[in-house]
């Protein structure tokens, strides 16, 4: 799994895919500082495009699919991704910790926030796979975790090992791009390698947790 996970996207046509969208993904992310409505409407679509683009990763690593994600547009799961990533999961597994802090029980948030750290990976599967955010249900995602605890603890470990790894490897990479005061090109460039650096590391991210789904779907029991 990990290897899959790791070199699979460097293997043609995924790493065409991986440098054209990630420089794509940096290059417009250039627009969204000059601001106003223009620099609103850039970041949900690019945010959203790569949130619909993940969970159709994930689901396919789940099922087995083979060969290249197509990477169409669609709007109605652009919109449906972005919400399930960017609000009702985190409000699901976060939202407890942020009313413990609300109604004076601090002591709370730190565990809360650690369990909804902890709840995140099988939380994406579900919504990858059922492409609702019902299936980020605490008691069901509970339920299926619960039948996989100890292969899940390995997962959560790898996966905080490679994102880890890769974040601090394109950083260094960031860091190394410029020198100094920045020209225009230079920020071009960095933008660029860390579009590309921030993408195969989705990419990787959605193999590993595809594949522990593909792996352990008869133990999980989600499919009945």
């Amino acid at each position: 799994m990990l290897q899959r996970a790791w070199v699979l996207p460097l293997k043609s046509p995924g790493i065409i895919l991986i440098a054209i969208g990630g420089a794509a993904f940096g290059l417009l992310r250039l627009l969204i500082p000059f601001g106003g409505v223009f620099g609103i409407m850039v970041a949900m679509f690019i945010y959203g495009y790569l949130a619909q683009y993940w969970l159709a990763l994930v689901r396919a690593e789940a099922t087995g699919e083979e060969g290249p994600l197509d990477p169409e547009l669609d709007w109605d799961a652009l919109i449906s991704g972005c919400l399930s990533l960017f609000i009702f999961i985190p409000a699901i597994l976060f939202g407890p910790a942020l009313l413990a802090g609300w109604v004076g029980l601090s002591q709370l948030k730190v565990p809360l926030v650690a369990l909804g750290a902890f709840m995140t990976p099988i939380a994406l599967i579900a919504a990858a796979l059922y492409d609702s955010v019902s299936a980020a249900n605490p008691i069901y995602l509970i339920q299926g975790l619960s039948r996989v605890f100890l292969p899940y603890i390995m997962l959560c470990i790898w996966l905080g090992l490679s994102v880890g790894a890769g974040v601090w490897l394109f950083h260094g990479l960031h860091a190394g791009a410029t020198t100094g005061l920045p020209s225009f090109g230079e920020i071009v460039l960095r933008e660029i390698v860390l579009g590309v650096g921030q993408v195969y590391l989705l990419w990787v991210a959605g193999r590993l947790l595809g594949g522990f789904y593909r792996i352990y779907e008869n133990r999980i029991g989600w499919s009945g």
